[in-house]
């Protein structure tokens, strides 16, 4: 993964974390509101930015970026008291509620949705999960 895709990634996953307010203001917008009201989807945003960016870092053996995308991935994982540490997480990774426990060795594929408390072993699958639709699908298959 080069650092295109990885700007990529993040920002499909934080625009899913803002995509309902898409229709009321530009996401630049949101995310300002976000930030100066220390909304909870502003800390999910973040928090998924800092783990894909420290995982990056941390593969491609940059240590100093690595150590502060860390301790950034690690502030807001004790704001939403969630931990995941697994390296193998698809594109389009999306998750509702904080208390997320995702283990080392688990394997995640792409646009998969978490709702309500997980907790997510190696080779089983705990949660209740579901294959995030295409929201410019449902949008045509609304006219």
């Amino acid at each position: 993964m080069n650092k295109i895709e990885l700007k990529k990634i993040v920002k499909i996953e934080t625009s899913q974390i803002f995509e309902r307010d898409f229709r009321i203001m530009p996401l630049w917008k949101i995310k300002i509101v976000c930030y100066l009201t220390r909304n909870n989807r502003y800390y999910r945003a973040e928090y998924l930015k800092s783990f894909r960016y420290f995982k990056y870092y941390e593969n491609s053996k940059r240590l100093i970026q690595a150590f502060f995308w860390f301790r950034r991935y690690n502030h807001f994982s004790l704001l939403l008291n969630s931990c995941i540490n697994s390296n193998s997480i698809g594109d389009g990774f999306f998750f509702v509620h904080s208390n997320i426990v995702i283990n080392k060795k688990a394997v995640i594929g792409k646009n998969v949705c978490l709702l309500g408390d997980n907790c997510i072993r190696a080779g089983t699958f705990n949660a209740i999960a579901y294959e995030r639709p295409d929201p410019w699908k449902q949008c045509l298959g609304r006219l």
